[in-house]
């Protein structure tokens, strides 16, 4: 019954990939393959008119245009550009391709090493991003959860009051508008203050030509100051009405009324009962900080994947846009299976298909 389950899920998962790819194959395929046409017609005829061999060869112009579009014509067929996108074997072909990670060649893009090979590109910033993300949700998720722990037992204080605040303040001001005010007060104006002495810097760029740690430190302050007092507050309202709420269960009254420390009630009865939806959260957060990298890379001009995503939609370099869909695409779809594996582990009543 597990198995079928388990099965069952990794159908559905494969399917929204699948689904995904097409839809994205399907929106630029066409464009993309009148790039690469036109690209292509224009090597061949540069390639043929620079060669002084067949220009004295076919003296003809009319023999020399003809030479050359069977040239073309030979060219797209052996990359299978003289069919349309949606015949079942370039459509199999290509989304073959990007399940398999062969992305191809970029159309415009080029890595810092000069490479035009998409699976290069995009390994080349997916780090950026990690690093800026992840570790920026793991401190946002140890702060939270200790604020929430401490101020679910203490509801009403000033404290309290504080995160509430600041929930609101979160979800009324998207992440992009507060890094352009943070910017604005920790890149100049506190320069201005300072008389140029000390100041954060308010592009990121510079970590690609340098790769010590204490210069990518110094430029990560920012965005992940910024991405950890957006998100802290709202973690800890949700935490400490987890603990509100699980703390009028009979089985915790019991427990008071039994004797039991408040520190074990708080860590072997409330924070127990409550990791379920925790783990799930910090599941949902390590996938939401990727769905919001393209505006906030954009704003710090990190050198991420989600400025990777602007640009290349910006040129229409389709080929680099196809592969960071597909890499988002499996990052969420293997987010929500690990998901709804625990779920199933922790949820006594989802076991063996109870």
């Amino acid at each position: 019954m597990k198995n079928l389950i388990i099965g069952k899920i990794l159908g559905v998962y494969l399917l929204v990939v699948l689904s995904v790819m097409i839809i994205t194959v399907a929106v630029g395929s066409a464009t993309t393959d009148k790039i690469l046409e036109q690209s292509i017609r224009d090597e061949v005829r540069g390639e043929i008119l620079r060669d002084p061999k067949i220009v004295s060869r076919l003296k003809d112009p009319q023999d020399l245009q003809g030479y050359i579009q069977i040239q073309i014509k030979e060219r797209l067929k052996a990359l299978s550009l003289d069919k349309p996108w949606w015949r079942p074997e370039r459509l199999g072909k290509s989304l073959f391709n990007t399940l398999t990670f062969q992305f191809g060649k970029a159309l415009f893009i080029r890595s810092n090493g000069g490479s035009s090979s998409v699976k290069e590109i995009i390994l080349e910033v997916l780090p950026r991003t990690i690093i800026l993300f992840y570790p920026a949700t793991f401190v946002t998720v140890i702060i939270g959860l200790s604020l929430g722990l401490y101020i679910g037992r203490r509801p009403g204080y000033l404290l309290d009051k504080f995160i509430r605040i600041g929930t609101v303040i979160s979800a009324s001001f998207p992440t992009w508008w507060i890094g352009m005010i943070a910017i604005l007060l920790f890149s100049f104006q506190l320069r201005e203050w300072t008389g140029g002495a000390f100041y954060l810097p308010a592009r990121a760029t510079p970590v690609i030509s340098d790769p010590n740690f204490f210069t990518l430190a110094y430029h990560m302050i920012l965005p992940f100051s910024v991405l950890v007092l957006i998100s802290v507050a709202p973690w800890a309202y949700v935490v400490k009405s987890l603990v509100i709420s699980i703390s009028q269960e009979n089985f915790v009254l019991h427990a008071k009324a039994k004797g039991v420390p408040e520190r074990s009630i708080l860590f072997r009865h409330i924070l127990r009962t409550a990791s379920p939806p925790i783990i799930l959260s910090i599941l949902l957060s390590l996938n939401g900080a990727f769905s919001g990298a393209i505006i906030t890379e954009l704003v710090f001009d990190w050198p991420g994947m989600g400025r990777l995503f602007w640009e290349a939609i910006s040129a229409f370099d389709w080929p680099v846009v196809l592969g960071l869909v597909y890499i988002y695409t499996l990052m969420f779809v293997s987010i929500m299976l690990v998901m709804d594996l625990i779920r199933g582990w922790l949820d006594p009543t989802q076991r063996g298909g109870e």
